[in-house]
């Protein structure tokens, strides 16, 4: 997976890493992680960092059929369109976590998909010129098995692993998907 880069010296790191470093020290007892920046900065977690670059021919239809897709593309619908084209597109997977760059200078948390050749579409804030490794963008966050979107998506729940319904859980006793497998 040639686009992936695991925790390289970026702003979005080094930003997560503050933030991090904060919520640690008035984090109250109990927690496992005090924040989700910890727990995507952590090396127990199966977080990835990505940026995007175009996808290599073999998934070059994917990519676009996904681009092409209105149903994937609605703005501020980041988690819906990420879980629906997960659910929909064989192959393709939903991340969550967060995205910084271009115009967001900021960590915000987000979602976006991730092809098998660790290509990331992002069709909630990205034009196709955003995907070919010029914008800036750069992604952290964890790929979610599909058997827990397909989960939020039954329950009629929201979707997105960082919902503040689920955050507790996650902080205080975090899936086992989400370590690193030793």
């Amino acid at each position: 997976m040639a686009n992936k880069i695991l925790f390289p010296d970026s702003e979005l790191v080094k930003h997560m890493a503050q933030i991090a470093e904060w919520r640690h020290e008035h984090a109250p007892p109990g927690l496992y992680f005090s924040s989700v920046d910890e727990l995507l900065l952590s090396p127990e977690t199966i977080s990835e960092f990505w940026v995007p670059t175009p996808p290599t021919p073999e998934y070059e239809e994917v990519f676009e059929q996904l681009l092409d897709n209105p149903e994937f593309c609605q703005l501020s619908a980041c988690y819906r369109n990420s879980a629906l084209a997960a659910l929909v597109q064989p192959d393709v997977a939903y991340a969550e976590g967060y995205a910084m760059g271009g115009m967001v200078q900021i960590p915000f948390q987000h979602a976006w998909n991730v092809l098998p050749d660790g290509t990331v579409v992002d069709c909630t804030w990205c034009g196709r010129e955003s995907h070919v490794g010029t914008s800036g963008l750069e992604y952290i966050g964890v790929i979610v098995p599909q058997e827990v979107v397909m989960g939020w998506v039954d329950s009629g729940e929201p979707v997105g692993l960082f919902d503040w319904k689920r955050l507790p859980a996650l902080l205080t006793e975090p899936p086992d998907w989400l370590f690193t497998k030793t």
